[in-house]
């Protein structure tokens, strides 16, 4: 596996994501964070029935006490990826409005 990118947790973002280089040469975004930054962020075509039963499942543990994080994964294509790498060392170096 290969780190080719990280996006540190930040109170605002209320996330952090990290894009790997796997074994078989495809590349993933993995995301975990607070459920109410996380829920803005999921793709429309997600099925909505998942997005409840975790919606349910999250206010159960969090009515026990207990805290959670939700993770994510999405597979980038080759095109996603290269606007992604466009778009992140143009941030990384920049002084403001990172």
């Amino acid at each position: 596996f290969n780190i080719l990118g990280l996006h540190e947790f930040d109170s605002d973002r209320k996330r952090m994501s990290v894009v790997v280089g796997c074994p078989d040469n495809a590349v993933k975004l993995f995301v975990k964070g607070a459920d109410s930054s996380m829920f803005g962020a999921i793709h429309k075509s997600m099925d909505l029935d998942v997005v409840h039963a975790t919606e349910a499942h999250l206010h159960g543990y969090s009515s026990l006490g207990l805290r959670t994080l939700v993770v994510a994964v999405r597979a980038f294509s080759d095109s996603d990826f290269k606007q992604w790498q466009l778009e992140y060392e143009k941030a990384s170096t920049a002084l403001i409005g990172r």
